[in-house]
């Protein structure tokens, strides 16, 4: 009989090594399934020499069971039963317990809800009990805090530095639910050492690989040597009103926005041209025409500027505008027409890395690979809404690009202005049943959009706003006209 025993052992001990051995040689991915890392930081029990066998049984155990076959796994599925046996013995059998036998009252269950609530982490607790108490509080309990009706308690989770690129600001915490909020901006640094313009063609290299147009009658839009007289703005005030008036009999509704040259967006990463004065050609316009017009007028320079707190709204290689910035236009725009506004924040932006390219490096004729990437930012804005009919060329290179659209408003939108304009079609499609977007040289062209609009937008790049004036004078001859024949 004793001897039946030890060979049962010695079976029962060598049997387990086997499985393992084999499994390992049968199917080496099964076997790493069972054999993971459970995490525990430490090394394995070493045996360095053989006194240690006879003085400590407790080592040679350690030894083995570091090493003990289906390891890994045998822990975990312990570990998961006591887990389910361990929720209802605290805090359902023992509470229970305790007050039949010693009249005493067991508050773990409690306090682990009002720690979870004001943690905000339910993940830390695996027992359903605690989630179900929590998500619905019975009337016996006590809520400590419901942001909903208190508000929320802010707690500073961390500071982060500003640069020479990006803005510094501090992230905040809820105590209570754990939501989170980015507040308390803090300007970027500004590098205001001097720095000598680098011409190339039409291209100037300004700070940290910034670009911009140095040509095409951009620099005195920046440098500001180019001021309109009071005069001069009046012509512009003047011919707006009278457009708006015709305008008006046909109930057009009238819009005009300027585009800001991102020169005067991100002035901080010019080179060190002469600024002549800080309140420059197109500002001035701007404030005169709102003095003295009653038309409707954007010109987003400050929100263009905000919002590069969470994306770039220019592009770095490019003269233009990119889509966050165009969005924020777009918004602008509507803030006239008074359509509902959409926050961009309230929406979600893809970032995506993009190889150096833009009009710029062109321009400049520079090498693209001597720039490092820029990002393009895609604003996911009404992305279930599609154009029932558009023009089949590019949007960003089409001359005229007409679109329709079976929801939206059901009026007639024309919009008539520069390279610019092209970036906000994307989002305004959108909202128009009917749109038609014409470089301004081609206005003739669509004549009849003009006549049978409900809405006219009249857009203009900053360094263009002398185009912008004959704009005016086409369009105040084309209703005129029009009127006079009716």
């Amino acid at each position: 009989m004793k001897k039946a025993c030890i060979a049962l052992f010695i079976i029962l001990l060598f049997i387990p090594p086997v499985i393992w051995t084999g499994l390992f040689i049968a199917d080496k991915n099964l076997y790493d399934s069972l054999d993971y890392d459970l995490g525990e930081k430490r090394e394995k029990t070493q045996i360095e020499n053989v006194s240690e066998l006879a003085l400590s049984g407790e080592a040679v155990t350690d030894w083995f069971a570091d090493r003990a076959p289906f390891r890994s796994s045998l822990i975990s599925f312990k570990k998961s039963v006591d887990s389910v046996v361990e929720s209802p013995y605290e805090y359902d059998l023992k509470p229970a317990a305790l007050k039949i036998l010693y009249g005493i009252e067991d508050n773990r269950s409690k306090i682990a809800v009002e720690t979870v609530a004001k943690s905000g982490q339910k993940s830390m607790y695996k027992s359903e009990k605690l989630r179900a108490l929590l998500i619905e509080p019975k009337e016996d309990e006590v809520i400590v805090w419901n942001c909903d009706t208190m508000g929320h308690e802010w707690q500073t989770a961390n500071v982060v530095d500003p640069t020479y690129i990006s803005y510094g600001y501090t992230e905040f915490v809820c105590t209570h639910c754990g939501a989170e909020k980015t507040d308390s901006w803090t300007d970027k640094l500004i590098d205001d050492s001097y720095l000598a313009p680098n011409v190339h063609g039409e291209t100037t290299i300004g700070r940290f690989d910034w670009l911009f147009l140095y040509g095409w009658g951009n620099l005195p839009y920046y440098q500001a040597n180019n001021l309109l007289t009071e005069n001069e703005m009046s012509e512009y005030a003047k011919k707006l009103n009278i457009l708006k008036e015709l305008c008006d009999a046909r109930e057009i509704k009238l819009a005009v926005i300027f585009t800001p040259s991102k020169s005067n967006v991100y002035p901080e990463y010019m080179p060190s041209f002469t600024v002549f004065d800080t309140y420059k050609r197109v500002p001035r316009l701007y404030d005169y025409i709102k003095e003295n017009s009653t038309v409707d007028i954007a010109f987003p320079t400050k929100e263009l500027k905000d919002i590069t707190r969470y994306y770039e709204s220019y592009y770095k290689y490019d003269s233009h505008w990119n889509f966050v910035g165009s969005y924020i236009g777009v918004q602008a725009l509507y803030g006239m027409l008074d359509i509902p506004q959409t926050d961009i924040l309230s929406l979600a932006v893809t970032k995506e890395s993009r190889p150096a390219s833009g009009d710029l490096i062109e321009l400049g004729k520079l090498n693209a690979a001597d720039f490092p990437p820029f990002y393009e930012y895609i604003v996911h804005y009404k992305d279930d809404v599609y154009t029932t009919y558009e023009t089949a060329e590019s949007v960003l290179t089409s001359d005229i690009y007409r679109t329709e659209t079976d929801r939206g408003y059901n009026e007639s939108l024309v919009m008539i202005g520069d390279s610019y304009r092209n970036f906000m079609i994307p989002y305004i499609k959108k909202d128009f049943n009917h749109c038609t977007f014409a470089y301004r040289d081609n206005e003739r062209e669509i004549k009849d959009d003009l006549l049978n609009a409900d809405i006219l937008v009249l857009q203009s790049a900053e360094r263009y706003d002398y185009k912008f004036l004959k704009d005016l004078d086409f369009l105040i001859q084309l209703y005129s006209w029009h009127a006079a024949e009716q």
